[in-house]
């Protein structure tokens, strides 16, 4: 028996040996496999991939809620535009009913894409791209560009437009990270 046993140690030795040299293959695939879906902008809570269009909605949706834009503030004065302000808040904005309302406002407004547009001048943040971090962590996979109009009555009740440009972050689920923000 004891033979038995040596003979089977012996035989299982090259075996053994490899079984760590496999979990650490078969983990280091599992890890790299899953950062390449999350690179890809997979959703793993929902099992797909999110559209632009859901995406645009969620950053439309969540733009409305916090609607505070920084513009240029302008009085109408002899149907001219005044600059008053660089970046401020206007005091007297009218908002959007709906999402319906903005999309109907602002045609073509919005771009889901993976870099910083830097032909427009953002409120926030620099030009560049996603970081390779943020996107095989999943925690950022698209930045939502919008081009929209800020609407305000100046002190003499003139309605005032200014086209607002903004990208915010988005995860592969549509969350919004604290990262690059409106």
């Amino acid at each position: 028996m004891k033979s038995f046993l040596l003979d089977l140690k012996k035989s299982l030795a090259p075996f053994v040996r490899t079984i760590p040299r496999i979990l650490i293959t078969v983990s280091l695939l599992f890890i790299f496999s899953c950062s390449a879906v999350n690179y890809s902008g997979f959703c793993w809570s929902q099992k797909r991939y999110l559209s632009d269009q859901e995406k645009i909605n969620f950053v439309v949706d969540h733009v409305l809620q916090r609607y505070r834009p920084q513009v240029e503030i302008y009085e109408m004065i002899d149907d001219k535009k005044l600059l008053l302000s660089r970046k401020d808040i206007p005091n007297n904005l009218i908002l959007y009913q709906s999402k319906k309302d903005f999309f109907g406002s602002n045609k073509n407004c919005c771009e889901v894409k993976k870099t910083l547009d830097k032909s427009i001048d953002l409120n926030d943040g620099e030009p560049g791209e996603i970081s390779f971090f943020h996107r095989i962590s999943g925690t950022v996979s698209d930045l939502v560009h919008l081009k929209y109009l800020v609407r305000y009555k100046d002190s003499d009740g003139d309605i005032v437009s200014v086209l607002h440009h903004t990208s915010i972050a988005v995860s592969s689920c549509s969350s919004i990270p604290n990262l690059i923000n409106d």
